[in-house]
């Protein structure tokens, strides 16, 4: 159980995959905060342009975008760059700010099926290290609700984790 754990990375995460991203400037300001918060944070840069946004193809039907509007791009920064991971399976990339340190586990249950898993709980203490100081800005850390991670080298995490067992052998199955 242990050893998956220690391998498991916190980190904010996009419903964007491919860069640039294009967001429409619309009366009243529509604009990501996340995207934008990751670039008060260092790891996307930003310019206005006229374009079409990135999402144009899920509302074709609905709006016509025949010519190019106002649009925001967001791109990444050198550091957003060396940061960012994406995976084939998934459409979103994430950005991991640190590692996890296992500090403890108390209260481990005894093992029981649930819907055909074997599975355990357990109380855990953890702390975030090595933390980015790209998530240590206030609008990261405001955006993405930070604050709990970036004190937890002071003040350590008490998590609740469920563990089923797999092919693998005993894998993190949810936080609580």
């Amino acid at each position: 159980m242990v050893k998956q754990y220690e391998t498991m990375k916190p980190c904010v995460y996009l419903p964007y995959k491919d860069f640039p991203v294009k967001i429409e400037k619309r009366t009243g300001g529509n604009v990501d905060s996340h995207l934008e918060a990751l670039a008060q944070g260092g790891l996307l840069y930003k310019y206005e342009d006229m374009g079409i946004p990135s999402n144009a193809e899920q509302f074709k039907g609905l709006i016509r975008y025949d010519e190019p509007v106002p649009i925001t791009i967001y791109n990444l920064s050198d550091l957003g760059d060396k940061t960012i991971e994406t995976s084939k399976f998934q459409k979103r990339s994430r950005f991991c700010y640190g590692r996890y340190d296992l500090i403890e586990i108390t209260n481990v249950s005894d093992e029981y099926e649930f819907s055909g898993d074997l599975i355990r709980r357990a109380s855990i203490r953890i702390k975030v290290i090595d933390i980015k100081d790209w998530a240590r800005s206030a609008s990261v850390r405001s955006q993405f609700k930070l604050e709990r991670s970036l004190v937890s080298e002071e003040k350590p995490i008490n998590q609740e984790v469920t563990f089923a067992y797999t092919e693998k052998g005993w894998v993190v199955k949810r936080f609580h």
